[in-house]
């Protein structure tokens, strides 16, 4: 299914609209923590291979538009996954000369890779645990995930108003959500999320469900 189906038109143009717009504040926030991370080793190596980057529910292809922008500090192959043909329509149409790819994390394991990013994507993720699995076997250096964390691990379905299926909205307890990694040879260090500044929430609606979003960077020991 069509992961836009869980949403309405407006929402189509609101992020049409947001490519015409300043860059998204947790895009702004990945590039930093990729170019802090990663740029200066990797900008001084002598190397043959270009570092490549997944993202992991790209959308319409807002954190593509930095890459396109040069915003990172060195040359890097993308490749953007997602679930909505809807998405990857308007991402494809926009940045023509870019790599997206219809592909369902949990059940599909990505191409490999040097750097994952996955924002608001998890949390809608019904076995998450297999997608968190597929992401650090694909991925050698450095995971940035933006989700939802709180004290204990939560389920809910939201039905956006006007559209035609409801879809999954989970939080989840950080030990949780590390050990997987943890046992790949990944450390990590939690941040704040900037566009929202880490404040709870209510999402679905604005109404009903409380939930607060922080950034994950793991990071491969060497």
């Amino acid at each position: 299914m069509d992961w836009h189906r869980t949403q309405n038109s407006s929402y189509l143009n609101l992020l049409e609209n947001r490519l015409k717009q300043p860059r998204l504040k947790w895009v702004e926030q990945f590039i930093e923590i990729i170019n802090t991370s990663l740029g200066v080793p990797i900008a001084s190596e002598e190397r043959k291979n270009i570092p490549t980057v997944i993202n992991v529910g790209c959308n319409v292809g807002h954190f593509y538009r930095a890459i396109d922008e040069k915003q990172i500090h060195f040359p890097v192959n993308y490749c953007g996954y997602d679930i909505s043909e809807t998405y990857l329509q308007v991402a494809q149409s926009s940045f023509n000369h870019a790599i997206f790819k219809i592909s369902d994390i949990q059940s599909q394991r990505p191409r490999d890779c040097d750097i994952t990013v996955i924002s608001a994507t998890l949390e809608h993720v019904s076995d998450h645990k297999s997608a968190i699995q597929n992401i650090f076997y694909s991925t050698s250096r450095l995971v940035i995930i933006r989700t939802f964390l709180g004290e204990s691990e939560i389920v809910d379905k939201c039905l956006t108003d006007g559209a035609e299926h409801p879809y999954l909205i989970k939080q989840f307890c950080l030990d949780k959500l590390v050990d997987f990694p943890l046992s790949q040879g990944f450390r990590y260090y939690l941040l704040p999320d900037e566009a929202t500044k880490s404040q709870p929430k209510f999402v679905c609606n604005g109404r009903s469900i409380l939930r607060q979003q922080n950034v994950i960077v793991f990071e491969k020991v060497e």
